[in-house]
């Protein structure tokens, strides 16, 4: 679970 969130924590900035 700690792996998805910072998966997704880290697209959503690499998105940015």
């Amino acid at each position: 679970m700690s792996k998805a969130l910072t998966s997704i924590t880290f697209s959503s900035l690499n998105s940015s």
